[in-house]
């Protein structure tokens, strides 16, 4: 019975934090909330991945394996439809740092994201085999990160 009580205490607070939390975000366009998904996928993954290169956390094959599968697999899609025109942090202020010379750039914002993919997948074959594997993958897949956050991120909103 006390089990129960604390469930629903617990699913009932969880509910009201989403609630409060989603109501900053009610004029947000679907695109800007399907990308800060996408990008907090990308970055709980690597955060996994990261304390594992680091030394913060023991290097675990299987776990390694499948964030590093999950951050391939996820780059690997087709973000085509979440880059939509108008939704840059000059249209949309506060709301994305999507900066418009993802636009302006189609190109080399397509070649990053490419670039970001193949990186996510040259880890995903080595990083359940040593922690020496995963070290060295990481530096391609922060790479791709840094560069694309250079050129395409804007600052955080206020």
């Amino acid at each position: 019975m006390l089990t129960r009580i604390l469930t629903t205490a617990l699913l009932g607070a969880g509910l009201l934090a989403s609630s409060a939390l989603a109501g900053g975000h009610e004029n947000t366009p679907p695109e800007i909330k399907a990308r800060n998904g996408l990008m907090a996928n990308y970055s709980y993954n690597l955060s996994i991945l990261g304390a594992m290169a680091k030394g913060e956390t023991e290097y675990n094959a299987e776990v390694a394996a499948i964030a590093a599968a999950n951050l391939a697999a996820v780059t690997g899609t087709d973000q085509s439809l979440l880059w939509t025109a108008g939704t840059d942090n000059a249209a949309m202020q506060g709301k994305t740092r999507a900066t418009p010379k993802i636009w302006e750039d189609s190109a080399g914002f397509q070649k990053a994201s490419a670039d970001m993919a193949a990186a996510a997948k040259a880890m995903a074959d080595v990083a359940g085999t040593d922690l020496a594997s995963l070290q060295g993958a990481m530096g391609a897949v922060g790479g791709a990160c840094g560069t694309c956050h250079k050129a395409y991120r804007g600052p955080k909103p206020e």
